[in-house]
C-alpha cells in the first residue's frame, strides 16, 4: 500500500493552486451549480456543474459528470398543473474519477415532491464515495452532497458506501426541518501521520473498518440559524468505540448592514457530543494556512486539519463594504476593479478528551484585513488578504517565530 506522509509536502504550489482555481470556477469551492437545460429541450433536464472539476488534498484533481431530471425547488412554479406522480419525481446520478487515487466514485438519488406549497419531499439515495473526516459542515439542505469529496480544506478522507432516506419540508414560512436516517460502511484512507493510496486487494482488506447506522434531526431558519442533532450506533476498529453516540451542531450566520456601503458579518458555530463519539464523528476546526486561497467561515492561519475537538465553538466577524469603492475596465485587457476593503477577527476553543494535543483547548484568534476585488475578470473578483495568528505562549500550538504566524492568501468571489 503506497503511504504518503501527511505533513511533509507543501498543500499548494504553483500548479495546484492554478487547478484549485479551475476548482472555484466550476463552482465547487464557490456554490453548487446546476444548469437547467429544459428552456431548449423542453424537458426538466439539469447539468450539475459542481462535478465535472474538483480538487481535494486527497484525490488531487477530480473529473467527473453527473445530471438530474425533474424539477428542483427553485423551478417547482415550472411544474404542469395539476402534476402527475413522474411531474413529482425528481432522479440524479454522478461519477466522479481521481487522479491521485485512481479511482471511480458513484452516487444517485431520488426524491418526490409530497407538497408544492410547503416543498416537502421524501428522498433516497446511495453513493460510494469519499467522505472526509470530521467535518462541521452542514449539507442537509441541499438534499445530500454527494460532492464530499470535494472538501477542500481536508486530507482525511474514508472509503464510504452510505444509504439515506428521509423527508424534509417548510414548517413555517421562515424555517425548513427534516429528519434523515444514515447507513454507512467505511474504511479510513489514514492513520492521522499518514495517508493511504490502496493499490490491492490485500490493501483494502487491511484499512480500519467501521459502521455506522445513524438518525438525524436538522432544521433551517431564515434569520441565518441552523441545527443538526445526530443519534447513532458504531462498531468497529481504530477509534471508533462500539456503542451509542450523540452529536450536536449549531450554526449562526447572518449579514447585518450597515448604511447603504457597509456590512457587518457574524458567523458563529459551536458542537459537542456525548458518550464516546467516534473520530470520524468529532469536529475539524483546521484552517486554510497554506493553501492559498481565502474561505470565508474558516481559520485563516490553522493548517489543514490542524485542530479537532469534541467540543468547540468557533466566531468569525467581518467588517467591508458591500460595494467597490470604485470602478475601472480596460478595454484592452477586458479585466477591471472593483475594491472592497474589509477586516476580519476570528476565534476558537475546542477540546478532545481523547487526544487533547490535538485540539485549541487553550484558544486561538487571528486578526485580519484584505481587500476583494483588486482585480475583476469576467464574473470573478480577485483580490488578497493577509492574517496574524495569536495564541498562548504555553499552548503547544503556539508558533514562536512571527513569520510563521501570518498568512497571506488570493480571495475570489462571484459578481453577481
Amino acid at each position: 500500500m503506497e503511504k504518503k506522509a501527511y505533513f511533509c509536502t507543501p498543500i499548494m504550489n504553483k500548479k495546484t493552486l492554478l487547478l484549485a482555481f479551475a476548482a472555484m470556477l466550476c463552482g465547487s469551492t464557490l456554490q453548487a451549480q446546476l444548469v437547467p437545460l429544459h428552456r431548449s429541450l423542453g424537458v426538466p433536464l439539469y447539468l450539475d456543474l459542481d462535478r465535472v472539476y474538483n480538487y481535494n488534498q486527497y484525490e488531487k484533481s477530480r473529473w467527473g459528470f453527473g445530471m438530474r431530471y425533474g424539477y428542483v425547488a427553485n423551478d417547482l412554479d415550472l411544474m404542469p398543473k395539476p402534476p402527475s406522480f413522474f411531474d413529482r419525481l425528481s432522479v440524479g446520478a454522478y461519477f466522479g474519477y481521481g487522479y491521485a487515487d485512481q479511482r471511480f466514485k458513484w452516487g444517485a438519488d431520488a426524491y418526490y415532491w409530497t407538497s408544492l406549497k410547503h416543498q416537502g419531499k421524501v428522498y433516497a439515495a446511495f453513493f460510494h464515495d469519499l467522505t472526509p473526516e470530521a467535518t462541521r459542515t452542514m449539507n442537509n439542505y441541499n438534499l445530500i452532497n454527494f460532492n464530499a469529496s470535494g472538501s477542500f480544506m481536508n486530507r482525511l478522507f474514508s472509503d464510504t458506501r452510505r444509504l439515506t432516506a428521509g423527508y424534509s419540508q417548510k414548517v413555517s414560512g421562515n424555517m425548513q426541518a427534516g429528519f434523515e436516517m444514515r447507513l454507512s460502511d467505511e474504511r479510513k484512507l489514514h492513520d492521522l501521520a499518514y495517508i493511504y493510496y490502496p493499490q490491492t486487494d490485500a490493501d483494502w482488506d487491511a484499512l480500519e473498518h467501521a459502521r455506522f447506522a445513524e438518525a438525524r434531526l436538522f432544521f433551517e431558519h431564515n434569520i441565518g440559524l441552523r441545527g443538526d442533532l445526530t443519534a447513532g450506533y458504531s462498531t468497529g476498529e481504530w477509534w471508533v468505540d462500539t456503542g451509542y453516540f450523540v452529536r450536536l451542531l449549531l450554526q449562526y450566520d447572518q449579514v447585518f448592514p450597515i448604511g447603504h456601503i457597509i456590512n457587518f458579518q457574524v458567523y458563529a458555530q459551536g458542537g459537542l457530543t456525548f458518550n464516546g463519539t467516534p473520530f470520524s464523528r468529532l469536529f475539524n476546526l483546521g484552517g486554510t494556512s497554506g493553501s492559498a486561497i481565502f474561505f470565508e467561515r474558516s481559520l485563516l492561519t490553522a493548517r489543514v486539519d490542524e485542530f479537532f475537538a469534541n467540543r468547540f465553538v468557533l466566531t468569525c466577524l467581518r467588517f467591508g463594504f458591500s460595494r467597490p469603492l470604485f470602478t475601472y475596465n480596460s478595454i484592452l485587457f477586458r479585466v477591471g476593479t472593483a475594491p472592497r476593503p474589509f477586516v476580519i477577527f476570528d476565534a476558537a476553543w475546542g477540546e478532545m478528551e481523547k487526544y487533547p494535543n490535538l485540539s485549541p483547548d487553550k484558544g486561538i484568534a487571528e486578526v485580519g484585513a484584505g481587500i476583494d476585488g483588486i482585480l475583476r475578470w469576467g464574473q470573478v473578483d480577485w483580490g488578497l488578504a493577509i492574517a496574524y495568528r495569536l495564541t498562548p505562549e504555553d499552548a503547544l500550538y503556539h508558533l514562536p517565530e512571527p513569520r510563521d504566524n501570518v498568512t497571506i492568501v488570493f480571495t475570489a468571489s462571484l459578481s453577481m
